[in-house]
């Protein structure tokens, strides 16, 4: 190998050490298919990857306190597909006084982790319930 060669791949070498070294992530393509996990509430998720490019029917399960003591618990699939931009994606949605926000990252081509926050009325009285950041792991089935 000529000196050039051996600088020229020195140069590669390190620079690839430093993006990774500063937490530069590289993107993952996700394995098509079924996912499934469960949540730090120990609460089930589950979603479908299609074609390496969209999660779709993500479902889950999760619970808010409320400030008087109350929990709610929601039981949901978001039926629609929301597209993987550099490994990560995101869903949001609402229903009547409900909302949900699920962010997820591909870790590998097999294991997906993130955070989900989810928040309601309070059925008891005037005010809302939170779930705070509940975080979530998933692998492909």
């Amino acid at each position: 190998m000529r000196n050039g060669a051996k600088s020229a791949l020195g140069t590669m070498l390190l620079i690839s050490v430093l993006l990774l070294a500063a937490g530069v992530a590289l993107a993952v393509t996700p394995q098509s298919g079924a996912w499934k996990g469960g949540t730090a509430q120990n609460k089930p998720v589950s979603f479908r990857v299609v074609s390496g490019r969209n999660v779709s029917n993500f479902k889950f399960r999760v619970k808010a306190e409320c400030p008087t003591g109350f929990t709610v618990t929601s039981i949901g699939t978001l039926p629609w597909s929301e597209k993987i931009t550099n490994s990560r994606f995101s869903f949001s949605g609402s229903s009547g006084d409900s909302s949900i926000v699920i962010r997820g990252r591909f870790i590998s081509k097999r294991r997906a982790k993130g955070v989900m926050r989810f928040s309601a009325a309070n059925p008891e009285a005037p005010g809302r319930c939170y779930s705070g950041p509940v975080s979530w792991g998933a692998h492909k089935r």
